[in-house]
């Protein structure tokens, strides 16, 4: 683990939040991530980042 996550704003830095789960995260992981966010924002960063 790299980041503590009582550091975390999980709003302020929820794309790179999602970009970080689904480069490196497990299946569990990708899942919780979401669980929390959402599919369709989850979707969203994922397709927006594609881009760059």
């Amino acid at each position: 683990m790299d980041t503590r996550f009582e550091s975390i704003d999980w709003i302020k830095q929820e794309k790179t939040i999602i970009k970080r789960v689904f480069e490196r995260g497990n299946e569990l992981e990708k899942k919780e991530i979401i669980r929390f966010y959402g599919k369709q924002v989850v979707d969203q960063v994922l397709a927006d980042s594609s881009i760059n």
